[in-house]
């Protein structure tokens, strides 16, 4: 039996975007695991992945094991003090880091992790960046391409409710 196709909660034109960039090689950093976490670990080297909800965790994973990918590894962390920071547990550079976490955690302090972990070409993915709520690291990570970068701006509507998906990249 074939296996389903996944699709992220991204927007498709971004998911378009994120597809021409993301090559075999590269190792990227998701707060929040989904879709786009099969997606991802179909077509990246590695995926480090961060999520807050236990339900949420548990699915993703048991479907990373089904579909016997095991380049892509989902961490739990429930206390919002340890979930945006994850990431220092690498010491690394990530290609790409992709903020998809709707919980009450701190999207801002993550997108400022995320800042501190890419590099020169590295794209940062703000799923549901025209959500009022999420205005400050919207704010902060166009302040950061000021200095030289980009910002895609991708939209989608999907029984009629509408959402952005922007992708933040630093030449």
């Amino acid at each position: 039996m074939k296996e389903k196709r996944i699709r992220p909660e991204w927007t498709v034109g971004a998911t378009d975007y994120i597809r021409r960039f993301l090559m075999s090689d590269d190792v990227v950093f998701e707060w929040g695991a989904g879709r786009s976490t099969i997606w991802l670990a179909e077509r990246a080297k590695s995926v480090h992945t961060v999520e807050s909800d236990p339900e949420r965790y548990t699915a993703v994973a048991m479907e990373l094991g089904l579909r016997g990918l095991t380049n892509a590894t989902v961490y739990f962390a429930d206390e919002s003090r340890i979930f945006a920071h994850t990431i220092l547990c690498w010491k690394r550079k990530f290609h790409m880091m992709a903020i998809n976490e709707r919980g009450n955690y701190s999207r801002l302090e993550c997108a400022i992790m995320a800042v501190r972990r890419g590099f020169r070409g590295s794209l940062i993915v703000l799923n549901d960046s025209d959500n009022p709520a999420h205005h400050q690291e919207a704010e902060y990570l166009t302040d950061w391409t000021a200095k030289g970068g980009r910002r895609e701006r991708y939209y989608d509507q999907d029984n009629g409710n509408e959402w952005e998906t922007s992708v933040y990249s630093r030449p």
